[in-house]
């Protein structure tokens, strides 16, 4: 956008007015004066990929090692300052073997003979409603046929999903009063936490508290 604030071939230069709120002025400041590095996180976001072709259908570990070098391979071997060609192929492998130990850690996945894969029923539910592994494995771990309302509201509240959830300058204070209005109160609330702000978000919903504003379009 900055680079076509300016009239092509008759400018030299351009102009960019940023507005923004004054506490968030320094913020801004270091993305517009300081180069900051592009780098793919791709490797964060393995776990569930794997998970979904696993449920998909892929089910000897020899396709699943031939798949995942074609995924990675290219992107890899431009990473020189990470891992050298030399050493592509090992790297691979332990990257394999660590995530398909995490999944069968979270129970997404079973090994059997050190050849087969499969699915188990959390992993199918993740992959179905696009859940992360950890995800499911805190509520596999969590949830039980004595779990009340509370905690319940808890432990959905505490997904991983909801660490993203954005807490605006200045919207501590609407959260803390929405808290209060509430059935289930919290001991000494964090209002900038995310995973709180997506607990009272979902009492208000189910107990049809009307919500305005930012909250309202996070509620959605």
């Amino acid at each position: 956008m900055v680079g076509h604030a300016r009239r092509p071939l008759l400018d030299d230069s351009g102009k960019c007015v940023i507005l923004c709120h004054p506490p968030r002025k320094e913020y801004y400041e270091k993305f517009v004066y300081e180069a900051l590095p592009v780098e793919s996180h791709r490797q964060h976001f393995l776990h569930n990929h794997l998970n979904t072709e696993l449920v998909a259908g892929s089910r000897e570990l020899s396709k699943v090692s031939k798949l995942w070098w074609t995924i990675l391979h290219g992107q890899l071997c431009t990473m020189v300052f990470k891992v050298s060609v030399r050493h592509l192929s090992d790297h691979l492998s332990e990257l394999l073997e660590n995530t398909l130990s995490d999944l069968e850690s979270s129970r997404c996945v079973s090994i059997e003979e050190d050849m087969y894969l499969s699915p188990s029923n959390l992993g199918r539910i993740a992959s179905f409603y696009h859940i992360g592994y950890t995800t499911i494995e805190w509520f596999g771990s969590s949830l039980t046929s004595k779990t009340k309302m509370e905690g319940l509201l808890g432990i959905l509240a505490s997904a991983s999903e909801y660490a993203e959830l954005l807490i605006r300058p200045g919207e501590e204070e609407l959260i803390r009063k929405l808290i209060n209005h509430q059935r289930f109160a919290f001991e000494n609330p964090k209002c900038n936490d995310p995973h709180e702000k997506a607990n009272v978000l979902l009492q208000a919903h189910f107990s049809r508290h009307t919500v305005v504003g930012n909250l309202a379009v996070d509620q959605q």
